[in-house]
């Protein structure tokens, strides 16, 4: 991986894994239990930031530090693409520190979360 360097993922949240995601976080406010007029529940803002931590895991990535910014509602249905861009990546004896920032967006290429976080890069840490 270099700086500059962008992953992109896209889902579709279910209502029934929105239902299944607040009873495993116990975030079951209304919002997300009860439909709204076209059916569908609204996705908690974690469960969207979830597209983020799973690019994360496949750089091996160990976050210390994510910021998210929730712009919009995302509802089951809506098709969701995460975009992270390494936007630094500085090498030492003992590790590597990475910051990306990212953006997600929904079918309407509506932005509907950005942030930024920073960590280590486990699968380029210098060994020693």
């Amino acid at each position: 991986m270099e700086t500059g360097d962008t992953i992109t993922r896209e889902r579709t949240f279910t209502n029934e894994e929105i239902i299944l995601f607040g009873e495993l976080t116990h975030n079951t406010g209304t919002v997300h239990k009860e439909p709204d007029e076209s059916g569908r529940l609204m996705v908690q803002g974690l469960l969207t930031a979830s597209l983020i931590t799973e690019i994360g895991g496949e750089l091996n990535f160990l976050g210390n530090q994510m910021n998210f910014n929730f712009v919009r509602a995302v509802y089951a249905g809506d098709m969701i693409t995460c975009k992270l861009r390494l936007d630094r990546i500085e090498e030492s004896a003992k590790r590597t520190k990475a910051w990306a920032s990212y953006e997600c967006t929904n079918q309407n290429n509506e932005t509907v979360l950005t942030g930024d976080g920073k960590g280590i890069l486990i699968s380029l840490m210098n060994k020693g």
